[in-house]
């Protein structure tokens, strides 16, 4: 079963925050965060809920690129190996996908589980 995880951007300018995406909503209020877990000095487990610009929030796609990097929803692809090109990862129930800068999806069925792995996180939709 693929890892359910998330990344935002903190609403108070402090850069990308990965961990359990919430919303919640109180009364006439709604809060975007994502729950960061944390141990601390003395071994105590907790999470820390950071909000973040909803519009910023990608799923992680339970693949990594390769460097190791973890490649989530909205994140900029480059894949040179055979279309020496960048792509957008975007979610499209049930699926992700990649689409060109022109929001044309790659509609190649040759681009295997392999190539998401020789592909390379070089960005963000959001950066």
């Amino acid at each position: 079963m693929r890892e359910h995880k998330y990344k935002g951007k903190r609403i108070d300018g402090g850069g990308w925050v990965y961990g359990y995406y919430v919303k919640a909503v109180f009364s006439k209020n709604t809060a975007h965060c994502i729950y960061v877990n944390l141990e601390t000095e003395s071994g105590i487990k907790t999470s820390l809920p950071i909000e973040v610009i909803p519009e910023t929030v990608g799923e992680y796609i339970g693949l990594k690129d390769k460097n190791g990097v973890e490649i989530y929803e909205g994140d900029v692809l480059r894949v040179d190996d055979c279309y020496q090109q960048s792509f957008i990862v975007e979610y499209s129930p049930p699926c992700f996908e990649l689409s060109d800068a022109n929001g044309g999806l790659l509609a190649d069925e040759s681009f295997t589980w392999e190539e998401w792995e020789k592909s390379e996180v070089v960005g963000n939709i959001h950066q």
